[in-house]
Parts: C-alpha cells; structure tokens; sequence
C-alpha cells in the first residue's frame, strides 16, 4: 500500500510483495514510488476526463501518438461522433500550444476542420454543448 499526506506530513510506504509480505520503505523512496506509481501530470490528468467524457457521451475517441512520420504539431486526440471529427488539443490551465500545434490548427481550420484546445473539462464541455 502506498500512501500520500499533503503539506509538510512525512510520506509513509509499504510494498506488498506477496501474499502477506510487506516491505516498508525510507520516506524518500515512497515518494518516488508515489510519483511513478499514483502521480500523473495534471495535463495527463485532463486528458483522461476527456477521453472518459466524450466516450460516455458516445465519441468515438482516439489517441494520436507522436513519432517519426508523424505531422508536426499533431494534437493529442481525435475524437468522432454523428460524422464530426474533431482535433483536441489537451494543456493545462497555464500550457500554451507551440508554434507547430497553432500552424496545425490554422491549416486544419483554413480546411473547415474543427480543433479544440481545452484547459479542463468544464472547457470541453462547454464545445460539447455549443457554448464555444
């Protein structure tokens, strides 16, 4: 079991290693294990709620991994519901896009395509709903 304490507290850890076999861990190695194991980056953490929520709301959602080949500033995902695709771009409440993700999204816009930056999920709902 790991476990975290906000503020200044001291982090305590356990490992299960089997059964009943638990290995206690110094405070310094439990907090990397709490970053490798339960804590995500807060961008990671929108994109989850952003697949989670177009899925239950019947999108078809995919991920676009970034690699050799593929088109510069390609955004994070794509999602597609009722024949309307959609471009999203996922930052966080201070992330700003690059310079190759504002020339991907100006060329797929020019192209009637439609692209969405989202800060949050309340952000994505709000293009869900119309609102943007």
């Amino acid at each position: 079991m790991l476990s975290r304490v906000s503020g200044s507290a001291v982090v305590s850890a356990a490992l299960v290693l089997g059964d009943d076999m638990v290995e206690r861990v110094s405070t310094e190695k439990g907090r990397r294990l709490l970053t490798k194991q339960g804590g995500t980056q807060p961008e990671t953490k929108i994109k989850h709620q952003v697949r989670d929520y177009l899925s239950l709301r019947g999108w078809f959602v995919r991920w676009n991994l970034q690699g050799l080949g593929c088109y510069p500033g390609l955004p994070d995902m794509t999602a597609t519901k009722d024949g309307r695709t959609v471009e999203i771009e996922v930052k966080t409440a201070r992330g700003r896009q690059s310079a190759r993700q504002m020339e991907y999204q100006d060329a797929l816009e020019v192209h009637g395509g439609a692209y969405w930056l989202v800060h949050s999920l309340e952000e994505l709902i709000e293009y869900v709903e119309g609102e943007r």
